[in-house]
């Protein structure tokens, strides 16, 4: 299994997978009285969110990142460094062998333009 460098506010997530990539725009929509539609789209595209699919040896990993939703971090990808980035998602946590306290789990993370 190949890992990849991945920290958020400082704390390691012991990511395998080479993370999932969405790219999103912005668009505000708007039906107008004659049942056409108007569009504003942003000219920012984002490439956010990104999801990891993690191993944790011992379930601290997965306690300290939990003790952290809910705050802005910089996240750290291979020496590339997002600021105002948060978990959006911690799930599918499971414990490969019961008694073995080794886990896998996926993790999502967001960013903010401002907050």
């Amino acid at each position: 299994m190949i890992f990849i460098s991945v920290t958020f506010a400082g704390l390691p997530v012991t990511a395998y997978d080479d993370g999932k990539k969405s790219f999103t725009i912005t668009a505000k929509e708007v039906q107008l009285c004659n049942g056409d539609y108007f569009a504003a789209l942003s000219p920012v595209k984002r490439d956010f969110p990104r999801s990891f699919d993690c191993y944790a040896a011992s379930y601290t990993e997965i306690s300290n990142l939990i003790n952290t939703i809910g705050t802005f971090g910089t996240l750290i990808i291979t020496g590339e460094s997002f600021t105002d980035c948060y978990i959006s998602g911690l799930s599918d946590i499971f414990e490969l062998r019961r008694g073995s306290g080794k886990y896998t789990y996926t993790i999502k993370f967001s960013k903010a333009d401002q907050h």
